[in-house]
């Protein structure tokens, strides 16, 4: 996760399954709702950089990304909270996520 953090902060943008896999962390570490929306709007109303080829923004991708990071607190959908990944699943996709976004791995 530190690496997923750090690679969004440096290229304020990440591929799907690492924004998943980092909001189910956050939201299993405890942090509320309102303050995920908040980190990601954060980060996404940034231009991309550092050669993100993401074109993604917030403001014309924001209902998207809020059904999303509600989706996984159980809010929208079949509103069953979602867990986060085990850490043998994401060991086992570090390789291939951080590789996806340019990333590296932290040991």
């Amino acid at each position: 996760m530190l690496a997923l953090h750090a690679e969004l902060r440096r290229r304020h943008r990440l591929p799907h399954r690492d924004r998943v896999a980092l909001s189910l962390f956050l939201k299993d570490a405890g942090l509320p709702l309102e303050e995920n929306l908040r980190f990601w709007q954060r980060e996404y109303s940034r231009p991309a950089g550092d050669g993100s080829v993401c074109t993604h923004t917030w403001a014309r991708c924001q209902r998207r990304y809020v059904y999303s990071v509600r989706h996984m607190y159980g809010l929208e959908g079949r509103r069953w909270p979602c867990d986060s990944h085990s850490c043998e699943t994401l060991q086992e996709r570090a390789g291939e996520s951080l590789a996806s976004c340019g990333g590296w791995l932290m040991a």
